[in-house]
């Protein structure tokens, strides 16, 4: 990830380094002092960045009232006192998944260091009361809310100890033993159910609110540097409809390449990486590259790292195309229901 991290105290940046030396594995990018709060803040709403405010809360909420909108598209906002006591998820919990990052900051800062706590703040009443998170289980299943009006509906019912009515597409897979007590299998979901899980565009079911399997996973490769938009050019000139896809892949030499995560994080795409050792064990019949071979110690990036991704029974419906330094190929996944764990404390 991109993260914008800022501070107002000489303690705040001493923990604002810290966080960072904790996080190698992510792009930080401080908010420099001549940079006015509110750019700064507008910058990182533009490029959906979690921000993390080390200072006062009242100083976070305005400095991104002016920018907040939708809580299904807002990056995670997080304020963490200067003594770093406390991390309060402050915007986006669920979607964005500011509460992870919350209980992530905790645990890697108190195993780095003993001298923060980050004790997490969590006030979303899913996570307090240990309610199943609809929104969250969407997310971290790969679908699409399609009637978002329904999340507010099906977590009343939820926060007041109501069973549920659920239907799923038979071509999902999933196991039955695992689905929660409080929802009901309905056998005919035709006559109607609360949740609706399905893989299928247009469907007869009514439902009270209806996720959608995004069954596209994008695999790609590229050279140093590239910008943002070139990869968006090339995606667009597949005609790829980002609504439908899942994840992006490539490998782990790529995990800080900037164009290509910020790529993924403006239009809220998952992006993980894989080994060379990864992806060379994945089965199939792939285009190799004798450089690509040598450079990375895998002939093939974007088409491995797709089918990575894409797991058991993938299907490759783009193989590999290359413009401009960048690799693209998509892998549709057979849809699986693999956990339906939400909590972020857990």
């Amino acid at each position: 990830m991109i993260i914008g991290i800022c501070a107002f105290t000489s303690k705040g940046w001493e923990l604002a380094d810290q966080i960072i030396t904790a996080f190698p594995e992510h792009i930080f990018e401080k908010r420099e002092k001549e940079n006015a709060l509110t750019q700064w803040a507008k910058h990182c709403f533009h490029l959906r960045s979690p921000m993390i405010f080390i200072g006062a809360c009242g100083i976070a909420v305005r400095s991104i009232a002016p920018f907040v909108a939708d809580k299904l598209e807002d990056p995670p906002v997080l304020v963490i006192d200067d003594k770093g006591q406390h991390v309060i998820p402050l915007l986006s919990g669920h979607m964005g998944g500011a509460n992870e990052l919350a209980l992530q900051l905790s645990r890697r800062m108190q195993h780095a260091t003993n001298r923060y706590p980050l004790q997490p703040v969590l006030t979303t009443a899913t996570d307090v009361g240990a309610i199943f998170s609809v929104d969250v289980f969407a997310r971290r299943n790969g679908f699409v809310i399609v009637n978002r009006e329904g999340i507010q509906k099906v977590s009343s019912a939820l926060l007041q100890r109501e069973t549920l009515t659920l239907g799923i597409s038979p071509s999902i897979t999933y196991d039955k033993e695992d689905i929660p007590s409080f929802f009901t299998l309905e056998e005919d979901p035709l006559k109607g159910v609360d949740l609706w899980i399905t893989d299928q565009q247009s469907s007869s079911v009514t439902a009270t609110l209806t996720l959608l399997a995004k069954e596209l996973v994008l695999g790609i490769g590229c050279k140093k540097e590239t910008a943002c938009e070139d990869i968006r050019k090339i995606i667009e000139h597949q005609s790829i409809d980002l609504t439908h896809v899942s994840a992006v892949a490539s490998i782990d030499l790529k995990e800080k390449e900037y164009g290509l995560v910020a790529f993924c994080q403006k239009r809220h795409l998952p992006f993980h990486t894989y080994s060379a050792g990864d992806l060379q064990e994945v089965n199939g019949e792939f285009k190799t590259s004798e450089f690509v071979a040598r450079v990375t110690g895998v002939g093939n990036i974007c088409e491995r790292a797709a089918a990575k991704e894409a797991g058991n029974g993938y299907q490759l419906i783009l193989p590999k195309t290359a413009k401009d330094g960048i690799t693209l190929a998509v892998a549709k996944r057979k849809v699986v229901i693999k956990s339906w764990e939400t909590s972020s404390i857990s």
